[in-house]
């Protein structure tokens, strides 16, 4: 295996760990982590406990189509 003795400068890895974490946030696993903890906010507020998903989307500032969808339907539940 390759090994190196030289040493990367702090600019190198300052840069490869902004591409690791930004590999990783766009990972499927990150983005379904995201997805599940939405859909329980909408299962929950189809339950009757609007408040959580309502708060959630209070703090949003760019909602896509089908989260305004969701934002509108919920508030309609709630009264």
């Amino acid at each position: 295996m390759y090994s190196s003795s030289r040493k990367r400068c702090p600019k190198t890895k300052w840069a490869l760990k902004l591409l690791t974490a930004a590999f990783l946030a766009a990972s499927p696993a990150a983005k379904s982590a995201v997805n599940n903890a939405y859909d329980a906010l909408i299962i929950e507020a189809r339950k009757g406990n609007t408040q959580p998903a309502l708060s959630w989307f209070a703090l949003k500032s760019a909602l896509s189509n089908n989260q305004i969808a969701d934002w509108l339907q919920i508030a309609l539940w709630a009264g």
